[in-house]
């Protein structure tokens, strides 16, 4: 343990990005995905079109504005585009793209929580709670989630910011250089994704604060006004946007965006909730010594300063998100980012509280409890992780395989039917299919249609439907001349090709789906 902690100690940074790595370093197996990768590359291509060939400016803003879906992510369609010009149809690359994104992360918010908290022990400790929260598996290995980027541009601007102005120590340089860097990564991040107008929300607090406490003998206020107004006017500019582009079309994307009172108060317990179980049970433990913290310890104004910093972080990620009424783990990433440092903090007030108000044996046996606690988080974290990366390597790769066995044997002007559930994730899957043979396989002459009725099926047809009860491909043919069906699915957990035929048509049962009753 002695050693760990030495390691630690002097070569913090590498211990930092070494678990980063080791939890990011799996998705370099998982294949494309059905959700969103097939949309992104088309996009990508869309726009390289736009930009290279057709050379039209109305093109190009009509795919990063997004008017169809009322959204403003222009930021990040334009890094999704840089990313295919330099990785083109390469999931590998890709996800290669996404470890570096979030072993810079990972960087960057070691050195911020060190210089702010100033012990290297703690920061660690609160990033690894924060890289192995089950709760953010998504963000770590999906390649649409705009959170990493969005982070990864924050996280840079307000590091460069700090550096700039001499709050960590008085050296008397100037730095202008990291300074003027600092502005443009502002609406960068805003326009990666919407939600990243909340930071303006922590830096005006802090501000305040600022202000009230002076914690810091130099304060180059101009700068940091100058961060203010940018950080302002990039924020109204998302805001304005969003206004039009959702006025442009009614039940967009952007309408499950509502504030309402009911909305609001079930929003923040959702929210919150799911916030508090990603980190349990050291949730609370955190928060107890926090309130220790606040109540029993004389604090320093410095000290209070950064950690209200990182109070203000979470409270106002968390808010921001509470309108929104499809509430998904992964949007909470910097809400939980937060969380974790505050959460960790207050675990370290509450281990020297006990040291310095109990008897050694009490203290004794509440480290050994905290121990005992931890690993069980680290353990029921990493198994919720490891479940979530077996199900999308595996599916990416019988999805791929599925894929392989449509475009090497359907000939050309063959249709494809699609036989799904109607709600939207089985719609999107339909589209994604289509999406994914003309991009990946190349294979643009296979027509596709979306039938939930037998007597509508052709003999030269090719049937996509799910092997009843579980959410696997079950590809269908119907010869012609021949009173079977033809049907292939793959085996999860085998990866293979299983073939059998099918009597008639009379074997079918069709309820939402069609199955296929045993021979």
């Amino acid at each position: 343990m002695q050693r760990l902690t030495a390691f630690i100690q002097k070569r913090y940074l590498i211990a930092v990005s070494l678990v980063a790595t080791l939890i990011s370093v799996p998705g370099l197996f998982i294949d494309w995905s059905f959700v969103d990768d097939g949309v992104t590359v088309m996009i990508s291509q869309k726009i390289n079109d736009a930009v290279f060939h057709q050379k039209d400016l109305l093109s190009l803003l009509s795919l990063i504005i997004e008017p169809e879906n009322g959204r403003v992510r222009s930021f990040y369609w334009l890094l999704q585009w840089f990313f295919w010009l330099i990785s083109e149809n390469s999931a590998f690359l890709r996800h290669l793209y996404l470890l570096l994104m979030v072993l810079g992360i990972s960087v960057i918010s070691a050195w911020l929580i060190y210089k702010t908290i100033k012990n290297k022990l703690v920061a660690f400790f609160a990033l690894s709670v924060w890289l192995i929260n089950s709760g953010n598996s998504e963000n770590w290995y999906r390649l649409g989630p705009q959170e990493i980027p969005l982070m990864l541009l924050l996280l840079s601007s307000l590091a460069l910011l700090l550096y700039s102005v001499d709050f960590f120590e008085s050296s008397g340089k100037k730095r202008q250089p990291y300074f003027l860097l600092s502005l443009p990564l502002i609406p960068m991040a805003f326009y990666t994704k919407e939600i990243g107008m909340g930071y303006f929300g922590v830096i005006a607090s802090t501000v305040c604060i600022l202000m009230v406490l002076k914690p810091f003998k130099y304060i180059n206020w101009a700068r940091i006004w100058i961060y203010v107004v940018v950080t302002l006017l990039s924020s109204v500019s998302v805001v304005l946007l969003l206004i039009y582009v959702s006025s442009l079309k009614s039940g967009t994307y952007s309408a499950f965006y509502s504030i309402s009172q009911s909305g609001v108060v079930s929003g923040l317990k959702t929210y919150f909730t799911s916030l508090v179980r990603s980190i349990y049970p050291l949730s609370y433990i955190g928060i107890f010594g926090f309130l220790v913290w606040l109540f029993f310890y004389k604090k320093k104004r410095t000290e209070f300063f950064w950690i209200f910093f990182w109070v203000a972080w979470t409270a106002v990620f968390l808010m921001i998100q509470i309108p929104w009424g499809i509430p998904l783990p992964r949007y909470l990433l910097l809400a939980s980012f937060g969380a974790s440092v505050v959460m960790v903090v207050g675990i370290h007030k509450l281990i020297n509280f006990v040291r310095l108000n109990f008897s050694p044996k009490i203290y004794f046996l509440f480290i050994l409890a905290l121990a005992t606690i931890s690993a069980r988080y680290v353990l029921y974290q990493s198994q919720d992780i490891y479940n979530y990366l077996e199900t999308q390597i595996v599916g990416t790769n019988v999805s791929q395989d599925f894929l392989k066995y449509l475009s090497l044997n359907m000939q050309k002007g063959d249709r494809l039917v699609m036989n799904f559930p109607k709600n939207d994730v089985y719609l999107e899957l339909v589209f994604e299919t289509g999406l994914h043979l003309r991009t990946f396989y190349g294979r643009s002459d296979i027509s596709l249609a979306y039938v939930q009725d037998v007597d509508k099926i052709n003999h030269s047809d090719w049937i996509v439907g799910l092997k009843p009860h579980q959410n696997i491909p079950i590809v269908m043919q119907y010869p012609q001349k021949q009173s079977f069906f033809r049907i292939t699915f793959f085996d999860v957990k085998q990866n293979q090709e299983i073939i059998r035929n099918i009597v008639s048509l009379k074997n079918w049962t069709q309820t939402d789906t069609w199955y296929v009753q045993k021979e």
